[in-house]
């Protein structure tokens, strides 16, 4: 489980470990990282370490879209804007495991 917190330290969502497990069966991966002070919970392809596909902030009670790296175009019209829980988050996992199955 990570929990995903936000300037404050406070916690504004907890990943399951069943959703890095929907994450896996995916081929893809979460993680948080520090970026100049703010914590991102960001997507990774399983298996690359050096570039993540895209990434989420946390603000006030959900996470809300931070930036891209390289989602097509196509597929990051289709994200929400802002998650408020792991239901959402998985349905955005699916989202993104299919627009890289499609590019590849």
């Amino acid at each position: 489980m990570s929990l995903i917190k936000n300037n404050n330290a406070e916690t504004i969502m907890q990943i399951t470990k069943t959703t890095h497990n929907f994450a896996k069966q995916r081929g893809l991966e979460l993680t948080t990282v520090n970026n100049d002070g703010t914590e991102l919970l960001c997507i990774w392809e399983a298996n690359n370490d050096w570039e993540w596909i895209c990434s989420f902030q946390p603000v006030q009670e959900q996470l809300v879209f931070f930036g891209n790296i390289y989602l097509p175009q196509k597929c990051l019209n289709t994200l929400p804007t802002n998650i408020a829980d792991d239901k959402e988050l998985r349905a955005v996992l699916v989202k993104i495991a299919d627009a890289i199955k499609t590019k590849s």
